[in-house]
């Protein structure tokens, strides 16, 4: 499996969906963690030791598709997953909720049997 540094559009796009379902309060600080657990992974792939850098969350005026929340955050996961500290991670937790969240929206979701 290869691993690369997801780009801010990609980070941009999870956090203000974090933010429109208040799952998280401080979009820099979420993005920032999300970032890093990416560089995490790709550093721990290739053996490499690179300097995250400092994200800043950028809002866009245009809102998201939940679509396209659902690819950015299923690329994310696999790009982000590389390293052991992945499964305890709170950029894992952030992701897993957010996931949850989107499901939820799905339509036909709520008019659905459990089984």
């Amino acid at each position: 499996m290869s691993a690369y540094v997801v780009d801010k559009q990609t980070i941009d796009e999870l956090v203000q969906a974090l933010k429109q379902f208040g799952l998280c309060d401080l979009d820099t600080e979420a993005g920032q963690l999300l970032w890093d657990a990416n560089v995490d992974s790709v550093d721990y792939r290739y053996a490499e030791s690179t300097e995250p850098g400092t994200y800043a969350y950028t809002y866009r005026a245009r809102p998201t598709t939940l679509g396209q929340v659902a690819k950015s955050l299923t690329n994310y996961v696999y790009q982000s997953c590389e390293h052991p500290g992945w499964p305890g991670s709170e950029a894992r937790e952030m992701c897993i909720r957010l996931a949850f969240e989107l499901v939820e929206h799905v339509p036909g979701y709520s008019e659905a049997v459990s089984r």
